[in-house]
C-alpha cells in the first residue's frame, strides 16, 4: 500500500529541514526562494521470510506527479465468494495454501483483508486450480 503522510520541506542544496504530517501543510502557501515541499510515500514491501511483517520504507518523491498510485485492491471474502460458486475449488486453494505456511498465514490474516488485482501469488494459485483469475479478482462487488 502506497500513502502519502508526510511531506517534507527541502532546502535549495536539497537538504531535508522539516517533516511534517501532511494534513497540517499547505504546500502551495509559499515558502523561501528555492525551498520546497515534497511528499514523502510509505511503502510496504512483501513480507520477510515467514513474518506477515511488511517492510516500512518512507520515500522523498522528487516530483510530486511521480506517486504512485493505489494499486486496485480485490476484497479477499469476494475472491472467496467467486471461487465458492465452482464445487471443490476453495478446498483445492486450501490445499495449496497449507503447503507454504508464509502463503497461508498472508491470505488469512485479518491485518490484509484485500489483495491487489495483479498479486502474483493469487494469480498462480488460481491458475493451479484452472480458475480465471481474471474473473476471480474483477471489479465488483457482485
Amino acid at each position: 500500500m502506497t500513502e502519502t503522510s508526510l511531506i517534507a520541506l527541502v532546502s535549495p542544496q536539497g537538504v531535508i529541514a522539516r517533516i511534517s504530517p501532511a494534513r497540517l501543510i499547505d504546500p502551495d502557501a509559499g515558502t523561501k526562494p528555492g525551498w520546497r515541499w515534497l511528499p514523502i510515500v510509505e511503502e510496504y514491501g512483501e513480507p520477510f521470510g515467514d513474518t506477515v511483517e511488511a517492510d516500512r520504507v518512507l520515500r522523498l518523491v522528487q516530483d510530486p506527479a511521480a506517486i504512485p498510485q493505489p494499486k486496485r485492491q480485490v476484497a479477499k471474502t469476494l475472491v472467496e465468494a467467486r471461487v465458492d460458486r465452482y464445487p471443490g475449488k476453495l478446498t483445492e486453494i486450501m490445499a495449496i495454501l497449507m503447503q507454504d505456511g508464509s502463503k497461508f498465514v498472508r491470505w488469512i490474516s485479518r491485518d490484509y483483508p484485500f489483495v491487489n488485482f495483479d498479486d502474483p501469488d493469487t494469480i498462480a494459485v488460481l491458475d493451479a486450480v484452472d480458475l480465471d483469475p481474471d474473473e476471480i479478482l474483477a471489479p465488483g462487488d457482485d
